[in-house]
């Protein structure tokens, strides 16, 4: 499980607008991190930043169960007859 802090300052970004729940991302680091999206887990005041604990989100259940039934479905009728 990916998990990091971020400290954000008061002069780039309106603090009062950032929530615990909310989906987060970046962009011009030509890494891997630019492909993360991760999910604001806490949050901290210091001062005049603000410091998020970001953690990876987690699979959606929803989606998983329905691949592993299309994939079970399958594995069933593989060797079924055609005629």
């Amino acid at each position: 499980r990916f998990k990091t802090t971020v400290s954000i300052p008061a002069t780039v970004y309106d603090l009062n607008t950032i929530h615990i729940g909310q989906v987060v991302g970046f962009r011009n680091f030509n890494s891997l991190i630019d492909s993360l999206q991760l999910q604001i887990m806490q949050k901290k005041y210091t001062g005049d930043s603000l410091e998020l604990t970001l953690a990876i989100l987690p699979p959606n259940i929803t989606k998983r169960v329905e691949d592993l039934r299309r994939n079970m479905e399958k594995q069933q009728t593989e060797n079924n007859p055609t005629s």
